[in-house]
């Protein structure tokens, strides 16, 4: 398995990380249930967030606000990084 990098967390609500050369990022949405989302992100995603950290939250809020969008990126199963 590839070593994850960690670009950029919130803890409890997201992290953007590379596994490999490929950026992810995966977030929490709910209230009393909470759901994890995971989406590869295009390389003008991760260089907007690389550049404003604040762009995750961006994001994070684009795709929560858009289930059409999230929908049609969203990973079959959520992936968190290792962090050992």
């Amino acid at each position: 398995m590839s070593k994850n990098t960690i670009i950029c967390e919130e803890r409890w609500s997201y992290v953007v990380f590379l596994q490999g050369d490929t950026a992810y990022l995966t977030f929490l949405t709910g209230g009393v249930v909470e759901v994890d989302h995971s989406v590869q992100l295009s390389e003008s995603e991760l260089l907007s967030v690389k550049a404003n950290l604040a762009g995750a939250s961006d994001l994070v809020r684009r795709l929560s606000s858009n289930q059409e969008e999230l929908s049609a990126r969203e990973l079959p199963s959520p992936i968190w990084p290792s962090k050992t």
